[in-house]
């Protein structure tokens, strides 16, 4: 015989009453975690140079115009430290023609990689390797056009961007990192860092990409004569 149970009436309405105040509880939770507003704490990088896309800009800045080729990398450059640590790249670059100045065959180039850039949250640091607007990896048998200054016994940029391409047609290309993207780390629930570049679209000065090679040289002269 199977015995019936009995239910104590005040058992079950507190039974229903704590599931109510669990349920609500957790409305509650999700409802204030929706209103919380999510900060982002945004580090930007440091803009401070030239920029120019278009061949009157290039040379007004320049102090050493060249074309040639790059030969190989040497070795990693270091920028600086302070107040964030920057690295570059240093090439052997083989001088056919010196536009504008007289230097030796082959020169040490200098090309900008990235800039470390560092902030402290609650007594936590983060950190991220930012691109350079202006690096470029250059290819060995690719023909380029520079524009420079001089820092101690390294070539560097004048401008940014600072090279030029000349293809298998004979075409021209202003060469620059186009992969700038913001890189976001996130460290809490509603908290997030968002790390980038200057900003600067150099596509949307770009006046020197598709120009034939005699037309860019021709250009560069007539600017050079008006420095």
């Amino acid at each position: 015989m199977i015995k019936s149970i009995k239910f104590d009436n005040k058992l079950i309405l507190l039974l229903v009453a704590v599931i109510i105040l669990l349920a609500g509880v957790v409305m509650l939770s999700r409802m204030n975690e929706g209103d919380q507003k999510s900060i982002v704490h945004k580090v930007a990088a440091d803009a401070d140079r030239y920029t120019a896309g278009d061949v009157e800009g290039l040379v007004k800045n320049a102090d050493y115009i060249v074309t040639g080729k790059f030969e190989r990398s040497s070795e990693a450059w270091e920028m600086r430290k302070e107040p964030y640590y920057k690295e570059g790249d240093l090439y052997n670059f083989k001088v056919d023609t010196n536009l504008l100045g007289d230097l030796t065959e082959i020169i040490k180039v200098g090309i900008p990689h990235f800039q470390r850039l560092t902030t402290s949250i609650e007594g936590k640091e983060y950190s991220a390797d930012i691109i350079e607007p202006n690096y470029v990896k250059p290819e060995t048998d690719k023909q380029y056009v520079l524009f420079l200054s001089k820092y101690n016994d390294i070539y560097v940029p004048s401008v940014s961007p600072f090279i030029i391409e000349i293809d298998d047609q004979d075409a021209a290309i202003l060469k620059y990192n186009s992969d700038n993207a913001p890189k976001t780390f996130k460290i809490s629930g509603t908290e997030s860092i968002e790390f980038s570049g200057d900003g600067n679209d150099y596509s949307e000065i770009d006046e020197i990409t598709g120009m034939d090679k005699s037309t860019l040289i021709e250009a560069i002269k007539n600017q050079i004569q008006q420095k």
